[in-house]
């Protein structure tokens, strides 16, 4: 089970080839899920909002999605027991 989290979204997922972000878009009950492959395009589509988003590096090289084209509320989701 997952709920809403502040903060930037970053990976639940990292390997070699891919990142997987989950995310809750706008009021959805339950996260998207998006794997973004790292050799490109660094870029998906929200399939709630159809908002596109970006793969960008914090300041500390950490991966986070960057979401534009879309009203639509962005949060990272977290995880809960």
């Amino acid at each position: 089970m997952y709920k809403p989290a502040a903060g930037p979204v970053r990976p639940f997922y990292e390997d070699e080839e891919q990142y997987g972000f989950r995310f809750f878009c706008g009021d959805s009950p339950a996260p998207h899920e998006n794997w973004i492959p790292k050799s490109g395009p660094n870029f998906s589509i929200c399939t709630g909002c159809r908002g596109k988003f970006t793969v960008h590096r914090s300041g500390n090289g950490i991966p986070e999605l960057h979401f534009g084209g879309s009203t639509a509320t962005h949060s990272a989701a977290e995880e809960v027991n």
